[in-house]
């Protein structure tokens, strides 16, 4: 029986990345097709931005509340969710506060080919997805993946619909879609934080401490995220941009998107494994083994499927989702595939050492 329940819970939270990652993979195609290679460019520079800041906010706290409310009575769970929310809220700010100034800079000394008003929009995008992933985040600590699954719905059902909307009428651009974003990720977010108001409560006497406990189980997950600014990826953008290959920061981004197919399994996996994994590791780590051996095998196989499938069918997947405005070699699009396959595989292990509070672990690995 507990099986069979972990796999329906497994089963909504992959229902509600699949209409999360649906809705990105969905706009990215569209917005390849509605604007030209400079602006396609730019929007695929600025991708990573994202990544990164998320990745921070995650490992500071997203991922430390899920690993260590587990296990806390009622009364200390509603104070550590609010303090928690005020260090979110906290790094948020900072997060726009350096978006702001790079757009202040920009202005004047212009070292990117990307517009200021770009950047401030784009730092409304960064904020609210960033409430939008930490309040995700608190549901599916509690394991409430029914919830997750209906608010993954209304946020991504409505970016898709006016997305598709503003594409059909000929408006889309990235300008048009980051306010599409910023409106679909608030609204939701914001009647979620009214129904979680009365579980949470704030007292700033723990407020530090609890802080302290976060930043000390997180710091690793964000120098992991950290990481990413000295990544192949971003350094290979940043080198594009400079040389005023914009065109070629437009290709990688079409490269990136049959790989971002695996996305809803990726995070779903990362979403659902890090509390269940937390949860099995109360019980032993024994537990938490299994679980490990058990995902990768799994994985494997379906990876190697997947790939199969990538490679042999590029220039149809080209001509279709790009009416062959973008040609690339079915050996390149293989080498971006298989390098999200190998971070695919290391989920599991991931999420058993962040279940076991052993984040320096994977942080070495990655470097």
């Amino acid at each position: 029986m507990a099986g069979q329940r972990g796999l329906r819970q497994l089963f909504f939270v992959v229902g509600e990345q699949a209409t999360r990652s649906g809705a990105a993979l969905v706009i990215s195609i569209l917005l390849a097709r509605a604007t030209s290679t400079e602006e396609y460019g730019v929007y695929t520079f600025l991708a990573p931005v994202l990544i990164i800041i998320l990745g921070i906010q995650n490992g500071l706290t997203s991922i430390p509340y899920v690993t260590l409310v587990v296990g806390v009575d009622v009364v200390r769970r509603k104070e550590f969710l609010g303090n928690v929310l005020i260090f979110h809220g906290v790094i948020s700010l900072l997060a726009l506060f350096f978006l702001l100034f790079l757009a202040f800079v920009q202005q004047y000394v212009r070292f990117l080919p990307v517009p200021t008003d770009i950047i401030c929009l784009y730092s409304g995008v960064v904020v609210s997805w960033l409430l939008r992933d930490f309040m995700r985040q608190v549901l599916l600590a509690s394991l409430s993946v029914v919830q997750v699954f209906f608010y993954g719905l209304a946020v991504n059902g409505g970016t898709l619909f006016l997305v598709l909307y503003l594409y059909i009428t000929g408006e889309l651009s990235i300008s048009s879609t980051y306010i599409v974003l910023i409106v679909t990720s608030l609204i939701p977010t914001c009647v979620l934080l009214v129904q979680k108001g009365r579980d949470m409560s704030f007292s700033l006497t723990g407020l530090t401490s609890d802080i302290k406990e976060c930043f000390l189980i997180g710091k690793w997950l964000a120098g992991r995220a950290l990481l990413g600014i000295v990544s192949g990826p971003t350094i290979l953008n940043a080198q594009l941009i400079a040389g005023g290959d914009v065109l070629g920061v437009a290709l990688y981004g079409v490269c990136m998107i049959p790989s971002s197919v695996l996305s809803p399994l990726t995070q779903a996996l990362l979403s659902f494994l890090v509390p269940k994994m937390s949860h099995a590791h109360m019980k032993g780590v024994v537990f938490v083994r299994d679980m490990v051996s058990k995902l990768t095998l799994y994985l494997a196989v379906i990876l190697v499927f997947f790939n199969g499938v990538i490679f042999f069918s590029c220039d149809i997947l080209m001509e279709i989702g790009f009416s062959g405005k973008y040609q690339v070699s079915p050996w390149l699009l293989l080498l971006f595939t298989l390098q999200m396959s190998v971070l695919v595989l290391a989920i599991p292990v991931n999420s058993a050492l962040i279940a076991m509070k052993d984040t320096k672990a994977g942080f070495v690995g990655d470097c």
